[in-house]
């Protein structure tokens, strides 16, 4: 018995230099739970995977493994990993002890995210507090094969269910009366491709005209702008978002009229104009910025 609380002491064998190494644990109510624990703590040395108490917290290992991983991580997925730990982690988790952490502390956590879990303190998406269980769970497999702790807890907890959302698409009625509506705009060709074709935002922002062939009516998806960490980075998509589509002739002939219209405004511009190569971007030749577009519709996805 150790200052009001019971604690045991486990003899770890001898050190490099023949020295006896003894570990104390204390802040045990009962005898009875320290005996327990005792018990519980010689099992998993015999089996060489006894990991002694650390003061070491949640947040303590989270801020560095983060950084740590970095380096594996696309700067996309880096940064919302960063974001996820940041906002849903650490102001919940990060005060505990990195061993002490149980099954039990998650099941509160995930319950936590769901009813005040945002900035605002209303409850978090279903998908974004999935999202968070899984950053986590990675972080804890790494411990664990760190020897910083003996199992993961997250494995014992089950991943929140994300119900499906059937998405929401125009009819081609609706796409038929907004591209009437929008003829006479100086981006019309934009949304033309993008209904035409079904590309995502960040891949019509980094089309470029040299992934354009009019004459073959073929377009190749070879990279997209996105945002990172407040900065714009053009990203090799994923292998199997990376195609070649065939353009019907109402897109063709839309894109041959804004490369016409292109040239014109770069006679306009003349030494002020951004060579960028892009196929969609301002008077003045600089690409949009992938998140922003001042004329996009909402609906425009």
């Amino acid at each position: 018995m150790d200052g009001g609380s019971w604690s045991y002491r486990l003899d770890l064998g001898e050190d490099e230099v023949g020295r006896r190494v003894q570990k104390q644990v204390a802040g045990f109510r009962t005898k009875k739970d320290a005996q327990a624990a005792l018990a519980e703590a010689l099992a998993a040395y015999q089996r060489s995977s006894f990991i002694a108490p650390s003061k070491q917290t949640v947040r303590e290992f989270l801020e560095v493994w983060v950084e740590g991983v970095r380096s594996e991580l696309a700067l996309t997925a880096w940064t919302n990993y960063r974001d996820v730990i940041k906002l849903y982690v650490i102001p919940h988790l990060g005060s505990r002890r990195l061993t002490e952490l149980s099954p039990l502390h998650l099941k509160a956590w995930q319950s936590k995210l769901l009813t005040s879990g945002n900035s605002k303190g209303g409850p978090l998406s279903p998908r974004t507090a999935q999202r968070a269980h899984r950053v986590l769970h990675r972080a804890l497999a790494d411990a664990t094969r760190w020897n910083l702790l003996n199992a993961n807890p997250c494995s014992s907890v089950r991943v929140l269910k994300v119900p499906r959302k059937e998405m929401e698409v125009w009819s081609t009625a609706e796409a038929a009366r907004f591209l009437t509506a929008t003829a006479d705009d100086r981006q019309y060709a934009l949304w033309v491709v993008s209904l035409h074709t079904g590309m995502r935002r960040g891949e019509v922002a980094g089309l470029r005209w040299k992934d354009v062939d009019l004459k073959r009516a073929t377009l190749t998806v070879s990279q997209q702008r996105t945002v990172a960490a407040h900065q714009v980075l053009v990203v090799e998509p994923k292998a199997k978002s990376q195609r070649q589509l065939h353009l019907a002739p109402t897109t063709v002939d839309a894109l041959q009229r804004h490369r016409s219209a292109q040239r014109r405004e770069r006679l306009v511009a003349g030494p002020a104009w951004a060579n960028s190569g892009y196929v969609f971007v301002d008077e003045v030749g600089e690409p949009y910025h992938p998140q922003r577009h001042g004329s996009s519709p909402s609906t425009l996805r």
